[in-house]
């Protein structure tokens, strides 16, 4: 996939909640925000 693709993918995302962690030659990361329910214990 390239650049180019990747981030056309990305804008195609249903949510405005996420984050580029890390954009370096070859890798991006990116953080998702999402609500969960339950129980924490």
């Amino acid at each position: 996939m390239s650049r180019e693709a990747f981030f056309a993918w990305l804008a195609t995302c249903p949510s405005d909640k996420w984050e580029i962690i890390n954009d370096d030659f070859g890798v991006t990361s990116i953080k998702f925000f999402y609500e969960e329910e339950g129980d924490e214990s």
